[in-house]
């Protein structure tokens, strides 16, 4: 998969004047406008919403293929210092992150790493089929609802996403009866050892 970004590309910024009542009309008529783009128009655009001298609104539209949530506070922070005039700081091009982390050393080593770890592992099989075929041929349909209170434990050091990842692989074990669990993730991916890493604004998804 191949991201292009476009550098002769203007992104929309419209500016709308109404009155204080009429904010969050406007604010909500914005959100469900354009919520799928066609391919091939920006993606990125912004609607400035003025109310009265001292009461504006920014909405910006992005898109999460764009950026990952380890971005949120830089867009905060940078929106602030841009309010301010005052200077950004530097950051590691998402260009340079890409370029980085397809260095050949940097695959090998990964691929190294999980072979080993992995190693004498298998998938777990928690639905026999009936018959073979391409996976989404084999949709499921059903459905089970369990309602749990979510448990603090961040003063422990782990967060909601642990809790949610350590009660799959439960299930995942106790549907495949099975202490050998295997499942597949997605991460920050800043775990790379590049300098300013924790600057880039893009997906470092793994």
């Amino acid at each position: 998969v191949y991201m292009e970004i476009p550098s002769d590309q203007d992104h929309p910024f419209d500016v709308h004047e109404v009155t204080i009542d009429e904010m969050e009309s406007k604010s909500n008529e914005i959100y469900a406008r354009d919520r799928i783009s066609p391919l091939g128009r920006p993606i990125v655009r912004f609607d400035l919403i003025k109310a009265s001298p001292t009461r504006h609104r920014l909405i910006m539209k992005l898109s999460h293929a764009q950026y990952d949530g380890f971005c949120a506070r830089t867009f905060g922070q940078h929106l602030r210092l841009l309010y301010f005039s005052q200077p950004l700081p530097r950051t590691l091009p998402f260009h340079e992150y890409a370029r980085k982390v397809q260095d050949p050393r940097t695959i090998h080593n990964a691929e190294m790493y999980w072979q080993d770890h992995l190693k004498g592992s298998r998938m777990p099989k928690l639905v026999e089929r009936s018959r073979s075929g391409p996976p989404f041929d084999n949709t499921l349909d059903g459905q089970f609802r369990r309602s749990v209170a979510e448990p603090n434990l961040r003063r422990r050091g782990i967060n909601t996403a642990a809790i949610v990842k350590a009660a799959w692989a439960l299930t995942i074990s106790s549907l495949s009866q099975s202490s050998d669990v295997v499942f597949g993730d997605f991460i920050a991916g800043r775990q790379v050892h590049i300098p300013d890493i924790e600057t880039v604004v893009g997906p470092c998804v793994n």
